[in-house]
């Protein structure tokens, strides 16, 4: 998400750390961050938080190809994030062992983004799932459909929206296709 990439003072960082695998061993410094050239980080709207992270080396991890189709609503998504509710960040990364994931349906699709509403019985998004991948089963394949991007609430209530970057959008995936290589 592009903006995780951005200081409070509105000013893009150098550069970021890259955690890969389950356990989030491994870690990669990053040569070039990308941000969608549209994505304006001081407005506070996120209809183009979407950014690249290109990797000073290659990373041990398999990649995910990206969906050809966008989710539609009440499609099943697979989510994968290592957020944590309510807890400070600097100690959320030294005692997290485990990415968390589950499953939610699509409740409304727009061309910038996938919400999940929550219905009391799947869990949202929290602090720190910024940038994580949701997956559809497209030709029985797991693939990248959208990156976290935020919500409203988060609390864990009934009536909260998870919201995604939908990256089926044009102007994503040609900004995504251009960046690539």
């Amino acid at each position: 998400a592009a903006h995780c990439l951005y200081k409070s003072d509105g000013t893009m960082k150098t550069s970021v750390e890259a955690r890969f695998g389950v356990d989030l061993q491994q870690s990669i410094e990053s040569s070039t961050l990308i941000s969608h050239p549209t994505y304006d980080h001081l407005s506070g709207v996120r209809a183009h938080d979407i950014a690249l992270v290109k990797l000073s080396a290659p990373a041990a991890v398999s990649t995910l190809p990206i969906a050809s189709i966008s989710p539609l609503e009440n499609d099943l998504i697979y989510y994968h994030g290592f957020g944590s509710h309510g807890a400070p960040m600097a100690s959320f990364f030294n005692n997290r062992k485990k990415i968390l994931g589950g499953k939610m349906r699509i409740a409304q699709v727009s061309d910038h983004f996938l919400n999940v509403a929550r219905d009391g019985f799947q869990t949202v998004t929290f602090r720190g799932d910024s940038g994580s991948p949701i997956l559809i089963v497209e030709g029985g394949v797991l693939k990248v459909a959208g990156v976290v991007s935020g919500g409203s609430g988060l609390s864990g209530q009934a009536g909260d929206v998870a919201r995604y970057v939908n990256i089926q959008e044009t102007s994503k995936i040609t900004f995504i296709t251009d960046n690539l290589g």
